[in-house]
């Protein structure tokens, strides 16, 4: 038996400085029994996302430039795993491509019946209910390799011999490194951080890199975080016979929850 007072709608966010738009929405949601926070900048828009809990986003193109919601749509939409849709009444192929290419449900226009905007909504919302509610499907499981690197912590893995190796970590912009970080990290002047690890056969350890963001009303976009094995050696002098996961890259999700909020990798 489906139960549907947990199914429906019930905390939309909306960044907008359409003030029609606004409150053509407030009335519906008033009709439906939904709360309508609204908002009109993007850095106040991703601050209260993460802060509380949404069920909905709707993204007016207007509010913020072009860029600026591209990227930050983007980087919402890893930790957000439901509707967000976007409101645009541009006709340009290049931009609609580049909007839905950051993953959002829909383009709609402002002028858009709330009749049809509250049905889409709730068939979105009835959409992702129904994927979240389902085990996820089995993934094949891949053979380990002989090195492995992985990001939060980093992990180095040596498996059949002693050998030793230069690794380097390239920070992603607007973050810096803060207290919790694993003391074997040398900051460079380049910015990076370095660290020889030395690793006896069959041996395994692990750093940890902490960082914060620097608060910024410009401080988004698409970011990502790089770490490389480099000068990899052995006493034996084996050449390596796979050398493509000597780097990792991973994207960095903005998730502003409060003030001190930190980030780690």
């Amino acid at each position: 038996m489906v139960n549907y007072e947990v199914m429906k709608i019930k905390k939309i966010l909306l960044l907008s400085k359409d003030s029609t738009f606004q409150v053509r929405l407030t009335k519906t949601g008033t009709q439906r029994e939904w709360q309508i926070t609204s908002l009109t900048t993007a850095t106040q828009c991703v601050a209260t996302l993460f802060a509380e809990s949404f069920d909905c986003l709707i993204w007016d193109t207007e509010a913020c430039n072009l860029d600026t919601s591209l990227a930050t749509l983007m980087l919402i939409r890893h930790d957000f795993f439901k509707p967000m849709l976007v409101l645009g009444n541009t006709e340009e192929v290049r931009v609609q491509r580049k909007l839905y290419q950051t993953k959002i449900d829909g383009i709609f226009s402002r002028q858009i019946s709330m009749d049809v905007l509250g049905a889409c909504l709730e068939q979105k919302w009835w959409l992702y209910k129904q994927i979240t509610n389902h085990d996820p499907l089995s993934q094949p499981v891949k053979a380990k390799r002989q090195q492995v690197v992985s990001i939060g912590p980093l992990r180095v893995d040596q498996t059949h011999f002693e050998g030793s190796t230069e690794v380097i970590e390239t920070l992603p912009k607007y973050f810096k490194v803060i207290d919790g970080t694993s003391k074997e990290w040398k900051k460079q002047s380049d910015g990076t951080l370095k660290l020889n690890v030395t690793l006896k056969e069959g041996e395994t350890k692990e750093y940890k890199v902490v960082i914060r963001w620097e608060k910024g009303s410009n401080n988004f976009g698409s970011l990502s975080n790089t770490v490389e094995l480099s000068n990899v050696t052995n006493p034996a002098n084996f050449k390596e016979t796979t050398t493509e996961d000597n780097k990792a890259k991973a994207e960095l999700v903005l998730a502003v929850k409060s003030p001190g909020n930190t980030g780690g990798l």
